[in-house]
């Protein structure tokens, strides 16, 4: 039952509550409840054996509600044979959507309602245990089979590396999805992220979006479960390899849903994978783009080579036992989505084991979007087994072929992969599609050890035959080596290829490979590797512009106040315009104050256009007039024909020097921030932090005010705090916590000004700029509605008032364009609830149909509701133009204007009866 929710498509339903009544008879029998019995869930001894845990459970639960309900994340880890054996088949149901048994006691109860059994594990893979009754009372909650003793704690500490292109093995980070603070939350079905929408000229839109596996899976919202459950049907792999990280541009036209399914949809979809979506009429489940390691090279009966390991990718069929999660225990899959803060769009986390013996690696794959749509994926490998491993390597394979609404363009491999130049990775093109892939590969610390821009494999295969990745003379590559010669090759990484050129010059099955070092991974130790992505639709209808190792809001590129300038770097290509000339701003989001970095302006060559080959350029900046703190870079270009490019921006900060002067900063929630450039909130509350620091004072005192500029008074200045300063010349920290601006219900620009003063008197300040960002319309309504208890005679009939706990409210947030709203009602007809044992029948497959209805006339204003139909309940809702949000408060109207009569003819069993309303938010034109 939704109580509250934000609306995303002004069409789907908002929120649903039910409508309850209860009707009695004056010959209602009564029932003798065994209320004396308390629900008690105990778990007992824990035995370990070679390949299972053996789990004991106590229990004492009355014996006319016998029913225990177990769910897991890993329920198919349970030996489901062995419960039927305790309790009977028809005794156990299996409830796959919920990840749940339901265990009927009846025939494993005593006289005095106690009872025990024991759950047997399939693997000694870690397992978490719920029981709960069929009230959803939790009565017992564990996990067992735990990591936690070879784990390390998370550690707030910096990552040490060798090189920029090297990151070590180390202990994991505070990003554990697992920890309730880390904000990342578990979801049970594959999903789209949409990144930030590109608005075009006919009122249609581009949306990039990102995803595990394949597209139409993530657009139908297929089961994580299912997809690794279920195999393909030709035997090749599972349905949905949900290993591969993949995006897409989706073209939506006008008043359409980006989120529809593709078979059912008027969008138009771009993806760069083969087999994301159907191919060949069939759905492939993208199996040519998945991660895997080396765990197999340690399965004794292959023999050993360390210099070139055998892998297998992730569905990979195995011959007996001990390999049964060599390639993916499909049991440890979870899919997860948290808020990034910086560019507040959903990310998403996918998380998998590979188990050989004792030795057990969880590969974590994150996908998330920066500002500008590039998709930065990261793929982690931890040790979280039972013994350190001496030579460890993992690995991802992207498979490049485009294809629009799952087809390819004639020709479909005939994909040129070109250097970026400057050994910053590949990008690809095909006369026959509108777009451009690219793939940048060295632009991290925890960047791939090696990348070979060469081929890939399927997620079945299994390393035998083809020696894949290791083919130092491949037929289909003209004699060269496939992807590395041996794993200390590092490929194409260091190769000087210039901007342009094709890795191979010929058409082939093309693709990227790329490994972490080979290193040795101790237990609870990790290491990872980071590259970015763009799939672009519109890169040959204008220029299109690239910074190099941009500076970022929480990535700044820093500087001393003593640094005189600083060079900016970056390249340029346009597939349609001969000239194209480039420009910058500082702070300043007027393009018409553009400055030219004229060494960039050059006349392309028509094998140039043809090939969007790039052109690099460098921007010295200047920094002697810039004030200390954070500065933003704009640079765009700008075609013949005057068509402008995207904006890429790189952001810097100017440290100050310890000086006699105090100095303070803001960190959070935002670095930077200006009138122009405020930065936008969709709360009624703020955190503030950052730090401050004085050379030689004792103590200094932090004031702040809310739009000083507005407020004469210089006693409006609010003391935040008064500090000694043990440390000079350090940082130290300051917050200023839970400040509400509920007052400024408007859409200006505020500021909030913050001055530091030493105790010599010295005073500094920096100023906060903030505004409140339009939303969507928000409704809150009542969780329950309740017409009370009534007691009618045959034919008899009686008028009903509601009871509601809750409101109903409409906040308007949007802009003040927006057009008008209605709010609507769906009723349905009221049927009686069934009882413990019908649910408990129907949970088994054994509930008997019944036409357990009342007749009821649910009237407004006493216009009557007519059932399964929308009601317009209030209309003219409009956004005030001067407001964030106008608040629309329509409780009182249910007290007004909402009624029911019963009808009791024919006449109707007694009990408690309800129906399922839905409240709605609607398009009023």
């Amino acid at each position: 039952m939704i109580r509250k929710q934000t609306i995303a498509f002004l069409a789907l339903t908002m929120s649903v509550l039910t409508g309850i009544f209860i009707l009695c008879s004056p010959q209602s029998p009564s029932y003798a409840e065994d209320s004396s019995i308390e629900k008690i869930v105990k778990f007992g001894e824990v035995s370990i054996h070679e390949n299972k845990t053996k789990i004991k459970v106590n229990y004492q639960m009355p014996q006319n509600e016998p029913i225990l309900i177990l769910t897991s994340p890993q329920f198919r880890n349970i030996n489901l044979e062995a419960l039927q054996k305790t309790f009977g088949k028809d005794n156990i149901g299996v409830d796959t959507e919920n990840d749940r048994f339901i265990i009927n006691l009846k025939e494993n109860i005593d006289f005095d309602s106690n009872g025990e059994f024991e759950i047997e594990t399939i693997n000694q893979n870690k397992i978490e245990i719920q029981f709960s009754d069929l009230d959803k009372n939790v009565l017992a909650d564990e996990s067992f089979n735990n990591q936690e003793e070879f784990e390390s704690p998370d550690s707030e500490q910096e990552m040490k590396y060798d090189s920029p292109s090297e990151k070590k093995a180390s202990k994991t980070s505070n990003d554990n999805e697992e920890d309730p603070d880390s904000h990342w939350i578990r979801a049970t079905r594959m999903m789209i992220t949409l990144g930030n929408p590109i608005p075009q000229s006919d009122g249609s839109s581009i949306y990039p979006a990102i995803y595990f596996g394949s597209l139409n899976y993530a657009l139908s919202r297929m089961y994580v479960s299912e997809s690794v459950a279920v195999n393909h049907p030709d035997g090749n792999g599972r349905i949905n390899n949900v290993t591969a990280a993949n995006s897409t541009m989706i073209e939506v036209p006008k008043d359409t849903n980006p989120y529809e399914e593709q078979q059912y949809s008027r969008n138009n979809f771009y993806t760069a994978t083969y087999g994301d979506g159907l191919v060949e009429k069939k759905y492939r489940g993208s199996q040519r783009n998945f991660t895997t390691t080396n765990l197999a090279e340690y399965a004794s009966i292959w023999g050993h080579n360390v210099k070139k390991p055998r892998i297998v990718g992730p569905d990979f069929k195995p011959i007996f036992g001990p390999l049964s999660n060599i390639g993916m225990d499909t049991s440890s899959v979870k899919l997860y989505i948290r808020m990034d803060p910086i560019t507040h769009i959903q990310e998403q986390r996918l998380t998998y084991c590979q188990i050989y013996d004792n030795k057990k690696i969880k590969v974590s794959t994150t996908q998330k979007f920066n500002k500008n749509n590039r998709v930065k994926v990261t793929i982690s490998f931890k040790n979280v087994g039972h013994s350190d491993i001496n030579n460890f390597t993992g690995y991802n394979f992207r498979d490049i072929t485009f294809m629009k609404n799952n087809t390819p363009p004639s020709h479909g491999q005939d994909n040129k992969l070109r250097s970026l130049g400057k050994n910053q990775g590949v990008y690809a093109t095909n006369e026959n599609f509108v777009g451009r892939y690219q793939v940048r590969l060295n632009d991290y610390k925890d960047s791939p050890y090696a990348w070979a821009i060469r081929g890939t494999k399927s997620t079945f295969f299994d390393g035998k035959d083809s020696k894949f990745p290791w083919i130092e003379k491949s037929n289909e590559l003209g004699g060269l080596h496939d992807s590395f010669k041996d794993i200390d090759d590092t490929g194409d990484k260091f190769e000087n290829i210039p901007a342009g050129k094709p890795f191979i010059n010929k058409n082939w099955d093309s693709g990227i490979s790329m490994h972490t070092k080979n290193q040795r991974l101790n237990i609870g130790d990790s290491v990872s590797m980071s590259y970015n992505t763009r799939l672009d639709i519109e890169v040959k209808r204008k220029p299109h512009i690239e910074l190099h190792h941009p500076g970022t809001e929480d990535s700044p590129i820093n500087l001393n106040r003593k640094d005189e300038n600083m060079t900016i770097t970056g390249n340029w290509f346009d597939y349609f315009n001969k000239k194209v000339d480039v420009f910058y701003t500082i702070d300043d989001k007027n393009t018409t104050h553009g400055k030219k970095i004229t060494s960039a302006s050059k006349e392309q060559t028509p094998e140039e256009i043809k090939d969007g080959i790039p052109h690099e350029f460098e921007l010295p900046i200047e920094l002697s007039e810039l004030t200390s703190g954070f500065h933003i870079i704009r640079v765009f270009a700008k075609s013949e024909t005057g068509i402008l490019s995207g904006i890429e921006t790189s952001i810097i900060k100017i440290n100050n020097t310890s000086s006699k002067i105090p100095q303070l900063e803001i960190d959070s929630p935002s670095r930077i921030s200006s009138d122009d450039n405020p930065y936008f909130t969709k709360n009624e509350m703020l955190n503030i932090s950052g730090s401050w620091s004085d050379s030689d004072s004792k103590s200094v005192s932090i004031y702040y005010e809310l739009d000083p500029k507005e407020n004469k008074k210089a006693a409006s200045k609010t003391l935040l705090l008064h500090e000694d300063n043990p440390t000079p010349g350090e940082s130290t920290k300051w917050k200023l916590p839970n400040y509400s601006i509920e007052q400024l219900n408007d859409v200006k620009t505020h500021q909030l000004a913050f001055t530091i003063t030493d105790s010599e008197g010295n005073s500094n300040q920096q100023t906060f700029y903030f505004k409140h960002q339009p939303e969507d319309v928000e409704l809150i309504v009542p969780s329950k509605i309740s017409f009370g208890r009534v007691s009618l005679a045959n034919n008899g009939t009686e008028k009903l008032n509601p009871k509601y706990t809750g409101d109903l409210t409409i906040k308007d947030y949007r802009e003040k364009s927006a057009i008008p709203l209605t709010l609507t009602l769906h009723i349905r007809e009221f049927s009686r609830n069934i009882d413990h044992g019908s649910q408990l029948d129907k949970l088994f497959g054994n509930a008997k149909p019944a036409n357990e209805k009342i007749s009821t006339t649910v009237t407004w204003q006493n216009k009557h509701l007519i059932s399964d139909n929308a009601h317009p309940i209030f209309t003219d809702i409009l956004p005030d133009k001067d407001q964030w949000y106008k608040k629309y408060e329509l409780t009182h109207l249910l007290k007004q204007h909402l009624q029911m009569e019963i009808n009791n003819s024919p006449k109707a069993e007694s009990g408690e009866y309800s129906s399922n309303w839905e409240w709605s938010i609607t398009n009023s034109l």
